[in-house]
């Protein structure tokens, strides 16, 4: 029951924490996300009629390799009906190194999961000095839930955000994982970089 509470009590301060962002910080960026800024022309955004938009707006999608970090903790909260007889304490430990993930975490029905896939960085807030917010994806596969999900010899595909949250060296990453009962995660992360 504490650390369910612990859970909740961590996903709120990171969501307050991003509510109160210095917005001025946005304005540095705004060449960058022009890119996706609507201005209609004819029925289409003008951004895509230029010759190399769609380029752009791939590699900006594609965004950079994940710092390398040392992955541990892990809390969900689940939105399901039978929640309560899901385990919210879920003891990941896992590693990114430049861009690859691997790590091993309790599942939600009990089991040991294995995943294993790429980590993206599509954009870097900068709050202050030792301060920033990552917005994140991970995608790949894991292993470990059986018939829950679509899987292929027990393999499924993964895809979620993330927006990390880091001060130095040390951070917590938030995600939705999405699915016919969403899922809110919370995990700690040790920056090797």
């Amino acid at each position: 029951m504490k650390i369910a509470i612990s859970a909740k009590i961590l996903i709120i301060i990171t969501i307050l924490l991003f509510l109160n962002v210095n917005k001025s910080a946005f304005a540095d960026d705004t060449k960058r996300l022009q890119l996706f800024k609507l201005r209609i022309s004819n029925g289409l955004p003008e951004k895509v009629t230029e010759p190399g938009t769609l380029l752009k707006s791939w590699k900006y999608i594609k965004g950079k390799p994940t710092n390398s970090a040392v992955l541990g903790g892990m809390w969900s909260m689940h939105t399901s009906n039978h929640k309560d007889e899901l385990c919210g304490e879920n003891n990941l430990l896992g590693i990114d190194y430049k861009g690859y993930s691997i790590g091993t975490f309790k599942n939600s029905y009990r089991n040991q999961s294995v995943f294993a896939g790429l980590s993206r960085t599509v954009y870097t807030l900068r709050i202050a000095k030792s301060l920033n917010v990552d917005f994140k994806y991970r995608v790949g596969a894991i292993y470990g839930y059986k018939d829950k999900y679509p899987n292929v010899l027990g393999v499924s595909p993964l895809a979620y955000p993330l927006i990390g949250f880091n001060y130095k060296r040390i951070g917590t990453d938030l995600t939705i994982i999405p699915s016919d009962r969403p899922i809110f995660a919370s995990s700690f992360r040790v920056n090797l970089q």
